[in-house]
């Protein structure tokens, strides 16, 4: 069949409005489409016998006629083979999909299903943000190789010692990546290529300090210039065997003073636990009650009623690290450490494991988890009030913080 259409007939058509929208066709299913307004654009026909659709060519004159009839000559061949012309389209325009895009539709489509607290939404999209957008952000998905995240992204991490960073933007660019497959924008993930275990495994921690260290802590502690509240804090981590956040991050209805009692309401576990309070605690949570003006939190953050962050003890016990052990890195402490500490020197003092287990908020294995569910909590009390005792007697006298008055 001669094609119907010209050149100069069309441009005619251009820009001219019209009575109404008009298709004038060309050969091997191709159309002019010319809008009321006199946009003109090429469309492809397809007809099957249940229905008829359109495969859209583009513009004119952005798209000739001569490209229009040669496109429309690869959609006719797409069909002959069982391709679906729409589909390899849209597949060609994911292509063009930058990271920072795919991002931002994985939070709007994916991220509130997978994640459901919204403090663990708000760190995950810090630390990619951090970690992988700012760095290939504006990069093509489609471009991303396993060379790109290794140069880029994971090197300059391991290289500067924080392999441990390079291993969690491993696992959230094999996330993203695996989310663009789902959508069909790519069918291979380039991050699975790098094993994780070849960049970093984690190494149980074993590290308890000893009653020589924790007096050296102890005593530089409540010598320092520092927050009130955040001696007490990394005290209180020693001495009621907590998890940092469970600690920082309660709120005062926590407390009963009147039955000398913490309660995790929500643990890493969780579950919830009742701590039975030694009389130095008390003393403590008495004066962080007054240090927190009545806000709801008992470790206040820079806002009234908001939490200190959970890194800020890491940055306030990084100077006492220095200070006792100097370069010898290997022999710093975390606040992790602390409860390990506590536990250990609580094992070594004649307390049961089962007491222990149970201050420290460990789940039960096996049939005990079944059949255990003591919290023994008279006992608690007798080894926390101990503890509490043994740690006082390693504080110098004129140091001690419990009938002291606290500006901030």
């Amino acid at each position: 069949m001669a094609n119907k259409l010209n050149k100069s007939d069309i441009d005619k058509l251009v820009g001219k409005s019209q009575s109404r929208q008009i298709e004038l066709v060309d050969g091997n299913n191709l159309y002019l489409i010319v809008t009321k307004i006199g946009s003109c654009k090429f469309k492809y026909r397809i007809r099957t016998q249940d229905k008829a659709s359109w495969v859209v060519i583009g513009d004119y004159p952005d798209i000739t006629l001569n490209e229009a009839r040669k496109k429309a000559l690869e959609i006719r061949a797409m069909l002959a083979n069982g391709i679906d012309p729409n589909l390899v389209k849209r597949q060609d325009q994911a292509r063009q999909i930058t990271l920072n895009a795919l991002f931002d539709q994985y939070v709007k489509d994916r991220l509130h299903l997978v994640r459901r607290n919204e403090k663990s939404r708000r760190n995950y999209t810090t630390s990619v943000q951090s970690g992988i957008l700012n760095i290939i952000g504006n990069m093509k998905v489609g471009m991303i190789t396993d060379e790109i995240i290794r140069t880029q992204l994971l090197a300059p991490k391991i290289e500067n010692g924080c392999a441990s960073v390079a291993r969690l933007i491993l696992i959230n660019i094999k996330i993203l990546l695996d989310f663009a497959i789902e959508l069909g924008i790519i069918e291979y993930n380039p991050a699975t290529k790098i094993k994780t275990s070849n960049i970093y495994r984690d190494k149980p921690r074993t590290r308890h300090l000893s009653y020589k260290e924790i007096s050296t802590f102890l005593n530089l502690l409540y010598s320092a210039p520092i927050k009130t509240q955040n001696k007490f804090a990394l005290h209180l981590s020693l001495l009621i065997l907590t998890r940092k956040t469970e600690l920082v991050h309660a709120t005062w209805d926590s407390i009963n003073f009147e039955a000398q009692t913490f309660t995790i309401k929500q643990s890493k576990m969780g579950t919830q636990l009742v701590i039975p309070l030694p009389d130095q605690a008390i003393k403590m949570f008495e004066k962080l009650k007054v240090l927190s003006c009545g806000g709801e939190y008992i470790f206040i953050g820079r806002l009234l009623n908001t939490p200190i962050s959970s890194e800020a003890l890491n940055y306030v016990l990084k100077p006492f690290n220095e200070e006792m052990f100097g370069q010898d890195r290997v022999s710093y402490f975390t606040i992790h450490d602390l409860r390990r500490t506590g536990a250990t020197l609580l094992g070594e003092m004649g307390y049961p494991s089962d007491y222990i287990e149970v201050a420290l908020n460990h789940s039960k294995g096996g049939i005990k988890q079944v059949y255990q569910r003591s919290q023994y909590l008279t006992q608690r009390k007798e080894m926390l009030q101990k503890w509490a005792d043994e740690l006082d007697k390693l504080i110098t006298p004129e140091l001690l913080p419990y009938n002291k008055g606290f500006v901030y």
